[in-house]
């Protein structure tokens, strides 16, 4: 593990195959695994998509800090 990192970001890191995740397609679990990606941010995510909605940029997702920024390397719209 390398020291100081995120333990999802260094999972990521080693399996890029499963990134970039579409967040108006993925599943719940798919979007947990995103560096930067909390229980609360892929809830409003899902909430979203249930209701119709599409998420088309970061900044839908929330107040642009540094985990949102963290998750902008392994996301796609």
């Amino acid at each position: 593990m390398d020291i100081g990192r995120d333990p999802k970001e260094s999972w990521a890191l080693r399996h890029p195959e499963y990134f970039p995740v579409n967040v108006n397609q993925a599943g719940k679990e798919q979007l947990l695994r995103v560096p930067g990606f909390g229980y609360v941010t892929v809830e409003r995510i899902m909430e979203n998509r249930q209701h119709g909605g599409t998420i088309n940029s970061i900044l839908q997702l929330g107040r642009l800090g540094l985990r949102l920024e963290k998750a902008s390397g392994y996301i796609a719209f």
